[in-house]
């Protein structure tokens, strides 16, 4: 999957409509598509383009036989890593030293910012790196839990949230400002969440509508955009209420 540049996010955007912006591959006749593979030693999940020719990959730690996540490893033994690959041959131009995850495997998220950074959250941590891969903030997150995907706010704030995957879990979001990381709001609702979660604007950041008559309740940040997300044991998370949440003040 690639993501947009700049403040850009999986699935086509933070509303997560997975929209093509272009009109196709541009395959003309006569032409084929052919194939570059690349054995990266880990768990390649995402890659970014910041700038035309600047494309980012983010791995995670390769799972062992019989491994599936998410799990857990001994403390430190599950590093996830950054690195700028070559658009055509998919090598390595430049990598980040090992990146913490607190021993959680998961597949995380990376977002490209506006301020030219790029931020992912890795297990248990995330972090912000620049262009060169370099680690400019790193940030331990406070649940003992992998957390689960990464989005950029209207206001350029980030936020994340646990990964409910345990019975007794409950959705814990944290909304982080990107210059150190640390924390701008916390909130915690009293039913677990597995899935990702998606943002949205609303036209004055005080009303928003729920697609299928699921209900909802809602955040906002800074009064212009909103955090869905939905409820439910991952089992029976589908068709379950969807919900927007709270809103802080900067």
């Amino acid at each position: 999957m690639v993501i947009s540049r700049r403040r850009g996010a999986e699935c086509g955007g933070p509303r997560r409509q997975k929209l093509v912006a272009t009109p196709g591959l541009g395959v003309r006749p006569g032409e084929r598509l052919a194939s570059t593979v690349r054995e990266t030693g880990g768990w390649p999940v995402l890659l970014v383009q910041r700038e035309p020719g600047e494309l980012f990959l983010q791995g995670g730690a390769a799972l062992r036989a019989g491994e599936a996540p998410p799990l857990r490893h001994p403390e430190g033994s599950a590093p996830g890593w950054l690195e700028r690959v070559d658009t055509v041959s998919l090598e390595t131009i430049s990598r980040s030293v090992d990146l913490a995850s607190g021993g959680w495997l998961w597949c995380g998220g990376v977002v490209v910012h506006a301020n030219g950074d790029l931020y992912m959250v890795n297990g248990r941590f995330c972090h912000r790196l620049d262009a060169s891969c370099v680690v400019v903030a790193e940030r331990e997150l406070p649940l003992d839990s992998p957390y689960n995907g990464l989005q950029i706010l209207s206001d350029g704030n980030l936020v994340t949230r646990n990964l409910g995957f345990r019975a007794d879990d409950r959705a814990g979001f944290i909304v982080l400002e990107p210059e150190g990381l640390r924390t701008v709001r916390e909130l915690e609702i009293a039913e677990r969440c597995m899935a990702r979660f998606s943002c949205d604007r609303s036209a004055d950041g005080t009303t928003c509508t729920s697609r299928r008559r699921q209900r909802c309740a809602g955040w906002s940040t800074g009064r212009s955009a909103w955090i869905w997300t939905q409820i439910g044991p991952p089992a029976t998370r589908f068709g379950r209420p969807v919900r927007r949440l709270g809103h802080h003040d900067r």
